[in-house]
């Protein structure tokens, strides 16, 4: 998970890069490890959701999960919107675009603490 966030992450931030000079095989290249990070990882997050979920609630759970990915579905495009019509341009919206998944990559990639009995331990 945290190297599909990582993709997205670099991948967005560089169609924020794009203009008119760019050539259309390295668009084309980008955009491609766009689609494969950022379409690949709702089957994964689902998957892992309900195999942690507590016995008899993966769905409740996996639900609850969905419904703040409908929340960035909703915002985001609003929110780029907004950023396109108040900079004239493309880049802003990009660069908001990217920080969520950078932000869940590089917690992904933090050891986690496990708990046992109450008690936090670090793994290892």
């Amino acid at each position: 998970m945290a190297g599909l966030a990582l993709g997205m992450a670099g991948s967005v931030a560089v169609t924020g890069l794009f203009t008119a000079a760019w050539p259309m095989t390295a668009m084309g290249l980008v955009v491609g490890v766009l689609s494969a990070t950022a379409m690949s990882w709702h089957g994964i997050l689902l998957s892992e959701t309900a195999r942690l979920a507590p016995a008899g609630s993966a769905g409740a759970v996996t639900g609850g999960v969905l419904s703040f990915g409908q929340i960035g579905a909703l915002l985001g495009p609003f929110t780029f919107a907004l950023l396109l019509r108040l900079t004239g341009g493309y880049g802003a919206g990009w660069a908001l675009c990217t920080i969520p998944a950078l932000w869940v990559g590089i917690r992904l990639l933090r050891p986690r603490a496990l708990v046992e009995g109450g008690k936090a331990l670090t793994p290892g």
